[in-house]
């Protein structure tokens, strides 16, 4: 049969998920309510899930294909469920960043089903690799992860950029100010000293929601630039504090995950793209790459700060649409 893509029903998602996007970016993020765009997200991971345990059922006699969407189908519920739970954490509960917490579990476990998939169809059609293949498959994992990791562990300072602002920034009570460095207090604001250093504390005028104004911190004036947040994960390993390693391992698992299922998705287009399955595989290849440019966006905007504002929740959620329609495709194919 037929497994033709139609182009309306691309397009129709396209237009959708840019009117999502914008709209996203200009509605300012709430806390403590779990608005429209929040509930797109796990909903879309939950229809994926479902279209593939009926491709499942679909091809269940067949000597891969039912076990390996089984397993996709599996995957794509467990996601829901992670980003449900961190949404509850977060959004319902006002836990800042919950990570790594019970929602870990079934994300996790999201990457493990989706390797599964992917491992399962494409060795059943190709048992041995080439060495640019093999190259592609170790190399694009590393690279991410190590880069990855680098913004994690290291600062960079960029002066005017977001980082550099929210440096210089304090929060008292409910008044933002910005530190303004001076070598004798003007007597017109209050001032502080640290380090040596005076600075006085001039009202600043926020014009902006997309960003957290607020460095995280528990002392009283609540103040620890954002940008040499990695002096405090140094002195966090100092403490030796067992949460920080388990923090640390479930980054470099999500960061090489998140490229290595991205390689061998790129490899299985490849394979099947002059099949009857390749329309289906393309579309497939789409919708997982989209979801892990979002995991990227998300994977290096949160090593400061998280808002849903930002673009990863939109490429997400068009991502799994994407692979909605690619299973769909799959469904039609026999």
């Amino acid at each position: 049969m037929s497994n033709e893509i139609n182009p309306f029903i691309v397009i129709a998602m396209f237009v959708a998920i840019v009117a999502y996007g914008i709209m996203n970016l200009f509605e300012p993020q709430i806390d403590r309510q779990y608005d429209f765009f929040e509930l797109m997200f796990p909903l879309s991971e939950f229809a994926a899930g479902g279209f593939a345990l009926v491709v499942a059922k679909r091809y269940w006699g067949s000597e891969v294909f039912g076990r390996a969407y089984l397993s996709l189908g599996i995957g794509c519920i467990c996601a829901g469920i992670g980003t449900s739970l961190f949404g509850v954490f977060e959004v319902i509960y006002g836990i800042d960043n919950p990570f790594p917490n019970w929602n870990d579990i079934f994300t996790g476990a999201y990457f493990l089903f989706l390797l599964y998939h992917l491992k399962s169809n494409i060795r059943y059609f190709k048992r041995k690799f080439s060495r640019k293949e093999k190259l592609l498959i170790i190399m694009l994992p590393l690279t991410t992860t190590s880069i990855l990791l680098s913004v994690t562990f290291f600062s960079f300072e960029i002066p005017g950029s977001v980082p550099d602002l929210l440096s210089k920034q304090i929060k008292v009570d409910d008044t933002t100010f910005k530190l303004v460095p001076v070598n004798f207090p003007s007597g017109q604001y209050q001032h502080i000293i640290v380090s040596d250093v005076t600075y006085e504390l001039v009202p600043a005028n926020l014009t902006t929601t997309r960003y957290e104004q607020i460095p995280l911190s528990d002392s009283p004036v609540n103040f620890v630039p954002i940008t040499v947040s990695n002096i405090v994960v140094r002195s966090m390993i100092i403490e030796e504090d067992p949460i920080f390693w388990v923090g640390i391992g479930l980054q470099i698992y999500y960061f090489s995950m998140t490229t290595l299922t991205l390689s061998l998705a790129i490899m299985g287009s490849y394979i099947f793209r002059r099949s009857m399955l390749g329309n289906a595989w393309g579309m497939l290849l789409l919708g997982i790459g989209l979801t892990a440019i979002g995991d990227l966006i998300y994977y290096f905007s949160a090593v400061y700060t998280y808002d849903r504002t930002y673009p990863d929740i939109a490429f997400w959620t068009f991502g799994y649409m994407i692979i909605s329609y690619a299973l769909y495709l799959h469904r039609k194919t026999v």
